[in-house]
This record gives C-alpha cells, structure tokens and sequence, in this order.
C-alpha cells in the first residue's frame, strides 16, 4: 500500500539511512536548497506565473536527479495561465508524462485535497494504482505527489518522479517539499492579485474614460443654458413675474452646482492621467487672497459670517500656478463657508523653513476624528444632518490635495468636532521648475 503523510511534522516519518547511489542524501538537501533559492529570486524579480513554473519543473528535475517532474494546476482558482508543466522535452515524451501524472493525481484526487502527501515507494505501488508507464520514455521507480492546499481551496501538485526506490522520504525532503509547495502557493496567489488589478484598472479606465466623455460633452450646453437662464434674469427680452423669477435663479444655481461638478471631475481625470500641466510664476499672495475672498461674498451674505485676511509681515510673494492656487482657496473657502453658521472664517498665510502655509480656519460644526479618515476621497460626503441639507460631491477637497501636491506641497486638517476646522496648504518656497511641472 502507499504511504500517505499529512503535511506536517507530527506526521512525518523518518528516512531509513540508505543511500542510494544515484543521489546521496546531503546531495539532495543541497539541490532542495538551490531550487527553493531561484524560486524566491524569481518570485522577487516578478518573473511571470508561468514562466516560474516552468523553470521550476527543470531545476528539480536537475538539482534531484529526477526522471520526470510535474506541476499541475487548477485552472478554476488559477486563470489567465498555462495549468500544465513539465520538464520533459521531447512533446512525445511530454504528453505521456502528462497523461501519467494526471491519472495519478485523478486517482489520489481525494487524499490531495485533503492536505496529504502522496508517496509510491516502488514500481510495484505505481503499478496497483492501474497506470501502465512506457519504459522507452520512462524510469519511474518511485513517486511524491504533493499537494498545493490553503484555505481557499485545492491549487494543484508537484509531481516528483524517481529513477530509484524508496522506503519513506525523511523529515528534510518533506519539509523542503512543503517550503516549495509553500512558495509556489505565494505564486499563484500574487498572480491572481495581479491579474484582479489589471482587471479592476482596465473596468476603472472604461468607467473613468466614458464619464470623462460625457462630462466633457455636458459642459457645453449647461453653459449655453446658464448663458440664457442669466439673459432671462435680466429681462432683457421682457420683463418676468416673481414666481418665474424665482424659478430662473433655481436653474442657475442648479446649473452653476453641475457645471462645477463637470470641471471638478475634468480637472482629476486630467491629473489623475498625469497631463495637467502647471504654469508656475511668481504670485502676489495678498492679491491671490483677497481675489479668492471675493469669490465667497455671495455666499457670507446669507449668512452672520465675519471674513478675514491675516498675512505675517515679510511675505509678499509665492511660485505657484496663479489659476489651480486661486482654485484651492475657493475651494476651501467655500467649504468653511458651507459649514460655519455663525462666526468667522480667517484665511492666514505664514511661513516656515521651507513652505509658505495658507490656513483657512472656520469655527463651524468641525469634524470628528472618525471622519477625518473619510475626507479626501472621491465622492465620499460626511454622513450628518448639516451635510443633508448642503449640495456637494466631496471633489473639492480631493482636486484640491491633487493640486497642492502637483506644486510638491501639501494638504492637511486639524478639527475638533462643534469647535471649528482648520486647514492648511503648504507650497514649497523654492520651485525645481519655474515655468512648468
């Protein structure tokens, strides 16, 4: 009968010191070793699944001195490679090795998935089995099946064909076995990750590439209508009643919101595809602060909000793209004006070792620690009352960090929940390029 070890240590047997003249026992420890060594330089140069597969096949069949060695996989957990290797080389003598080893791996299919070793110490045990091998292409005096098993499911084998008998393998081989069995697991499941991210990168251009599209051909005619909605308020072509007064402002600010919305989204895509390019000159910082001050005025009427500007003496000037820094600041602004019922909103500018630093600090409804890990993504809005009752995507502050980094600075938060929020840009004083990045 066949010997069966689990892979493990409790049920592992010792080898009987023989010593078989074609591979001595310390011979074949070294060749373990050699081939577990180019399977981690292999798997740390990420050469590809099959190519690792494949020079592995060779290596234990060189390194061991073996007839014939196999790695057979399941193609239902593996996809988008070859589930067959092996290291014979004429194809004749391949896909009889093949055939061979997937009859035995059919045969002991049940004993394999459960985590255990095959081993067939003799011709004699290989022929029970029921195969009959070809002895003009094949020596097959004794054979190791070892599984590749983890939790998720049944991976494959290796196949170790030898062209001598055996009593048991020893505790060495076994785990030098399991080491392989180990890596060649670590393998497949870093292949599988990457082939899940190229499959979840080529959907996310798809989605990325046709909103970019519609986005681009919704700009047009949301500005020819905000172009007409804003000829109807001032009554150029007649004079209109109240209530169809209210009703065209309603479409202009419903408008203005979308056609943010699409050049937010615009602006990301064309940063995220690395081709915004920075018009990098000097900037008067007082006049960028109070141009971006005048932006909000709208917005504080409505509202018991004092505005101010605080720049410390000695600062008069910053490289940086004049538009993209005029647009963070609008959008903080904005942001702390959308938030702050009553109170202040102050727009500072100081200036250590390296950075000019523009604060915007708010004594609104702040933000509660939890919730500081959810700004900064895409489409994500803090779930509160005040957030349900305000119009936004939660694009500002994400275009606003891309910006700030594209000018190699920075965008950071400091709040406390019910006390007020700060936030902070920094922009590096010293430009590598003072024309364009």
């Amino acid at each position: 009968m066949p010997y069966i070890a689990r892979n493990n240590k409790e049920n592992v047997s010792q080898h009987q010191k023989k010593k078989y003249p074609q591979l001595k026992i310390s011979t074949m420890t070294k060749g373990y070793a050699t081939v577990v060594n180019q399977v981690v330089t292999a798997m740390l140069e990420s050469v590809s699944l099959n190519s690792l597969l494949h020079s592995l096949t060779i290596s234990l069949k060189e390194q061991l001195n073996l007839d014939n060695c196999l790695i057979l996989l399941n193609n239902k957990l593996v996809t988008k490679t070859a589930t067959k290797f092996t290291s014979a080389c004429q194809s004749e003598e391949a896909d009889q090795t093949l055939n061979y080893g997937l009859y035995l791996v059919k045969h002991y299919q049940d004993v394999l998935k459960a985590k255990q070793t095959v081993f067939l110490a003799n011709p004699q045990e290989i022929a029970a089995t029921g195969l009959e091998i070809d002895s003009e292409y094949h020596i097959w005096k004794s054979v190791i099946i070892v599984p590749i098993v983890d939790d998720q499911g049944y991976w494959g084998v290796i196949v170790l064909c030898y062209l001598y008998e055996q009593i048991k393998p020893d505790e060495i081989e076994l785990n030098y076995l399991n080491i392989l069995t180990n890596h060649c697991l670590l393998a497949m499941q870093k292949h599988q990750l990457l082939v899940e991210k190229t499959r979840v990168e080529t959907i996310n251009e798809k989605i990325v590439g046709g909103l970019d599209y519609t986005f681009h051909e919704c700009r047009q005619p949301l500005s020819a209508i905000l172009g007409l909605a804003k000829m109807l308020t001032e009554e150029i072509y007649g004079t209109l009643n109240p209530k169809q007064l209210e009703y065209i402002k309603a479409i202009m600010s419903s408008g203005d919101h979308l056609l943010c919305l699409t050049n937010d989204f615009l602006d990301l895509s064309k940063i995220d595809a690395e081709k915004e390019i920075l018009s990098l000159e000097r900037v008067l910082i007082e006049e960028v602060c109070q141009a971006s001050q005048a932006m909000i005025y709208p917005a504080l009427t409505s509202k018991n909000l004092s505005l101010h500007l605080e720049i410390e003496s000695g600062i008069s000037f910053c490289v940086a793209d004049p538009m993209r820094l005029k647009q963070i600041l609008v959008n903080l602004l904005s942001n702390a004006v959308k938030y702050t019922e009553e109170g202040s909103i102050t727009l500072s500018v100081s200036q250590d070792k390296h950075n000019f630093l523009f604060r915007i600090i708010d004594t609104g409804i702040g933000i509660s620690a939890e919730n500081q890990q959810k700004l900064f993504q895409p489409f994500v809005q803090i779930s509160n009352s005040h957030n349900r009752k305000q119009k936004g995507t939660g694009l500002g502050l994400v275009l606003s960090l891309k910006l700030a980094k594209l000018h190699g600075g920075d965008l950071t938060l400091e709040s406390v929940e019910n006390q007020g929020s700060c936030f902070t840009l920094s922009l590096p004083k010293l430009q590598k390029d003072l024309t364009s990045r």
